[in-house]
């Protein structure tokens, strides 16, 4: 073989491989985005069962050292027995329910937060409300639901949601959305320190769709985002906020997505999103695209990728986990409120709730690859 002859076959042989690593990675790229791999890693924080029985509407809000998380109904009786079954939640352990619950980790143990150690807000030994009842308020009717919230300079602010109980097929309605704040004065506060939530409420009065605004909060580009939930018709969809942070507490500094991509004041001409959602969803921004997570009320947990909010509603929606199916005679057992509560280079952690046991779920889900090819 002559000197050109072999420098032909050389470059051939590099063109040949070359061809072959891309024709492998497009393929590799393929696959990774059609099935994501998804690990589920138990019972969401075990060590919070020191202190209650079960609990839902699960949310992480950054605080510096620690992470805030905020919950929704709270079950407070004896602790409960392994494995954790409806039994052992509910019977001979159950005393009563807390219409919302805080508790505190330290972030160096966020890596693994189902070995993380969870402080609660307690009083007089004993895990109480953050966001307080009022004198004559009767909590049987009225619940005060802990959504997400976020940290703004040195105030703490968690949307909840104003409930009220009907006693018939409906269950409960959303009366409207309050906002509670914590101004932490103590620049060196340590778990164990006090804490002081004033309640505001009726920042959104509803007479519509009755939105749980409040579901998922998130910082992006000098602007607070807004998430929330509601039913109709028997279905369930999403409606999306935002607001200058400085602005948080005024319900008329809200401007609403609509579905063709602006933001508009009226909150009656909102877009929305999705369908058959069950229950809270979440939204974050990982190298500038919005990913949501969800539960249906096929009972499926669905992740949407976008990068750009307006196209969200011809995003593909993949399935990235099947619970096992519910075998019960009890009204209302569907997975509901899958939510992402933080996430790190490769991986998002997503919670969903478990009725059967009421207990949130933990799913350790791979970030989907993407490739910055330079020639």
């Amino acid at each position: 073989m002559n000197a050109n002859n072999e420098k032909k076959f050389t470059i051939n042989i590099i063109l040949g491989l070359f061809i072959l690593i891309i024709f492998s990675l497009l393929i590799y790229i393929n696959y990774d985005s059609k099935y994501i791999k998804v690990q589920n890693l138990g019972i969401f924080g075990e060590n919070r069962l020191e202190s209650v029985l079960g609990q839902d509407g699960v949310n992480s809000i950054d605080f510096g050292e620690y992470t805030i998380w905020t919950f929704a109904d709270t079950l407070i009786g004896d602790k409960p027995i392994h494995p954790i079954t409806t039994s052992s939640t509910f019977d001979g352990k159950f005393k009563y329910m807390l219409s919302n619950s805080i508790a505190f980790t330290k972030k160096s143990e966020s890596k693994d937060v189902n070995k993380a150690i969870f402080h609660f807000y307690q009083k007089d030994g004993r895990v109480t409300e953050f966001i307080k009842y009022r004198e004559g308020e009767n909590k049987f009717i009225r619940r005060l639901w802990a959504n997400d919230g976020i940290k703004l300079g040195n105030t703490v602010y968690v949307y909840y949601m104003q409930i009220k109980l009907t006693g018939d097929s409906d269950i409960f309605v959303v009366d409207s959305i309050g906002l509670a704040s914590w101004n932490v004065k103590n620049p060196n506060w340590n778990i164990g320190d006090p804490i002081e939530f004033e309640r505001h409420d009726n920042l959104f009065k509803f007479n519509i769709n009755n939105v749980t605004f409040g579901d998922c909060v998130v910082f992006y580009k000098n602007y607070v985002y807004v998430i929330g939930h509601y039913v109709k018709n028997k279905n369930c969809k999403i409606q999306i906020a935002r607001v200058n942070p400085f602005e948080i507490a005024n319900p008329n500094a809200y401007r609403f997505l609509t579905e063709d991509g602006r933001w508009i004041d009226d909150i009656s001409k909102a877009g929305s999103f999705f369908d058959l959602v069950s229950g809270e969803v979440s939204m974050s921004i990982d190298n500038d695209t919005f990913v949501f997570f969800y539960c249906s009320l096929d009972g499926n947990i669905y992740q949407v990728n976008t990068n750009k909010l307006e196209e969200l509603n011809t995003a593909e929606k993949k399935i990235i986990y099947q619970p096992g199916h519910i075998e019960s005679d009890k009204p209302l057992m569907i997975y509901y409120s899958a939510k992402e509560i933080y996430k790190d280079n490769d991986y998002f952690y997503v919670v969903y709730m478990n009725p059967q046991n009421y207990q949130p779920i933990l799913l350790k889900v791979k970030k989907r690859q993407t490739f910055n090819l330079k020639f």
